[in-house]
């Protein structure tokens, strides 16, 4: 999805003439689509640390049992999620600049990470778990929190949550006991 395509809902769903697709903007149209493209990146980043993180993987070298997240170039992480040996998952223990563990030698760390870089309008969204209506509505409570509009905030973020908790546990059975009344 792009992200000229999410401040284009946005904008419609904010009540205003679709003016994204004109050659030139005025100031307001300019301000406004400014503050939604900065809303697709607040609200982007958390979807990406608190839901649906993003998760890569590196080679590493563990030496004397330690891992130094400095030692991890590139990337912008956020957190280890696994270590592994060969087909052996490794236990760790996390620290604010390191992981320790119980082995030496090359490893394989799955990482959940943030993007390098933050979007621009013109740029692509290409995370296929996250609906452009999700992203709509996120953005939207971002802006009118900010613009100090609490009710319509408060309705966006309620279609945000509940959007985000189908993405996040779409396609997992969930099982509930069975109750004798």
């Amino acid at each position: 999805m792009k992200v000229k395509q999410i401040v284009e809902e946005c904008i419609v769903k904010m009540g205003l003439d679709n003016f994204i697709n004109n050659q030139t903007y005025t100031a307001d149209e300019q301000k406004i689509i400014d503050r939604l493209v900065f809303n697709v990146n607040v609200v982007y980043r958390e979807i990406v640390t608190s839901y649906l993180p993003l998760i890569d993987s590196r080679e590493v070298q563990i030496e004397g049992g330690e891992y130094v997240f400095a030692d991890l170039t590139g990337v912008r992480m956020l957190y280890p999620v696994r270590l592994e040996a060969g087909d052996k998952e490794i236990k760790f223990k996390t620290y604010a600049t390191k992981l320790k563990c119980d082995y030496e030698g090359r490893a394989k760390l799955y990482f959940a990470y943030l993007p390098s870089e933050d979007f621009v309008i013109s740029d692509e969204i290409d995370d296929t778990r996250i609906t452009s209506q999700v992203m709509c509505a996120g953005v939207l409570a971002e802006y009118y929190f900010q613009n100090k509009v609490f009710d319509l905030a408060k309705s966006f973020d309620l279609d945000y949550r509940a959007g985000l908790s189908v993405l996040k546990y779409k396609g997992r059975s969930m099982f509930l006991n069975v109750r004798r009344w």
